[in-house]
């Protein structure tokens, strides 16, 4: 027996290249929207587990403002 997955149409030669146009959008697109996105909530998280594991950064921060 046949498959039914296989009877798709063929793929026309400028379907193909408008594939391939979405996917190189997609790609400059995790380059411009994710990786920063990622950056700053790593940042975020590095400054979190900082201000946890040194308690007297924010003390020390303060008390250098009132000199």
């Amino acid at each position: 027996m046949r498959n039914s997955r296989t009877n798709k149409p063929k793929e026309t030669n400028k379907q193909k290249k408008e594939r391939k146009k979405e996917f190189l959008e997609n790609k400059k697109n995790v380059v411009s929207v994710v990786l920063p996105t990622l950056t700053v909530i790593f940042a975020l998280i590095t400054l979190f587990i900082y201000l946890k594991v040194h308690p007297n950064a924010l003390n020390f921060m303060a008390s250098e403002k009132s000199l």
